[in-house]
């Protein structure tokens, strides 16, 4: 039984270590969809673990970027105990993974490491607006970093490319993949750069026909052999995809490419911003998200 003046985290620290299905797992081949969970109440995370638990998925339990534990004023300690605690509650007894995501500085792989998650993207958009050479480096600076403090193949990558302006072309992740193979970079999933973007509230903002001849290309199948190809939805930048309207059957897409990784981004980081702002936290947030989005539309105009 446990002690009442245990603090939150340390009787997650103790679920974790007397029930495996509570700590999160290195997630092999299958759809994986990467669940997004953003505010810091729980109880979206424990719907989250029922559905998943209800309809047989496998899922990043836990999943957020380093640019949202900023916004949202979280630690990569409270999401992974967040996720601990609702796979507990649902008895979610199927393997389930936690997604350090957006990864950029070191500080931020040491946190995530720290709080115990297992799959890692890093994020190099900035490098590619320069140089391809400069994002391999980048990468390889973000994956050995990683490897030195949770040791070899104890964990799993994902490589962030979409949150660029221009789709990913072909030749360029060749060589990128060939160059960090080359480097012993282990890359288990790729996120491209399709055609469009997602815009809230619209939908897909492109023909859905041409994004789904991206993603369906015979040369991406040979560019990528025994990767996962990550399809993500946006979680503010307005770049990314969204996946349910592109992947147009989970299947039927998928030969020659190992896996998928669906990343929902959600709106819940929306919530956490119009509660600050009705508690008096950050009373200009909403104001300013609005100017934004008026000043958008007429630039669109």
């Amino acid at each position: 039984m446990m002690n009442s003046w245990l603090s939150e985290q340390e009787i997650a620290t103790k679920l974790r270590k007397a029930l495996p299905y509570t700590a999160p797992q290195i997630l092999d081949r299958g759809p994986i969809f990467g669940m997004g969970y953003r505010p810091s109440w729980r109880l979206g995370n424990i719907v989250q673990a029922q559905i998943a638990k209800d309809l047989g998925l496998k899922v990043m339990l836990a999943q957020q970027s380093a640019r949202e534990i900023e916004r949202t004023k979280r630690t990569f300690q409270d999401v992974m105990d967040s996720a601990t605690y609702a796979a507990f509650l649902t008895e979610f007894k199927a393997p389930w993974g936690a997604d350090a995501d957006h990864l950029k500085q070191e500080k931020d792989i040491e946190e995530a490491v720290k709080a115990g998650f297992t799959h890692f993207t890093y994020d190099v958009s900035e490098e590619l607006k320069k140089d391809l050479n400069q994002t391999i480096a980048k990468i390889c600076d973000l994956y050995f970093f990683t490897q030195e403090l949770r040791g070899k193949e104890n964990f799993s990558t994902e490589i962030s490319l979409d949150e660029t302006e221009e789709t990913t072309k072909l030749a360029d992740l060749t060589f990128l993949l060939e160059e960090l193979k080359r480097n012993k970079v282990q890359v288990d999933e790729i996120a491209p750069r399709f055609p469009g973007y997602f815009e809230k509230g619209i939908d897909y903002y492109w023909q859905k026909e041409s994004a789904q001849k991206e993603h369906r290309s015979p040369a991406l199948e040979l560019t990528c052999p025994g990767k996962a190809v990550g399809l993500h939805h946006s979680s503010g930048c307005g770049h990314e995809q969204n996946p349910g309207q592109i992947r147009g059957g989970l299947g039927e897409n998928s030969r020659g490419v190992s896996d998928e990784n669906i990343s929902f981004g959600g709106l819940r980081h929306v919530d956490v911003v119009i509660t600050h702002s009705i508690v008096g936290k950050d009373s200009g947030s909403l104001s300013r998200i609005h100017n934004l989005g008026i000043d958008f539309v007429r630039k669109q105009a």
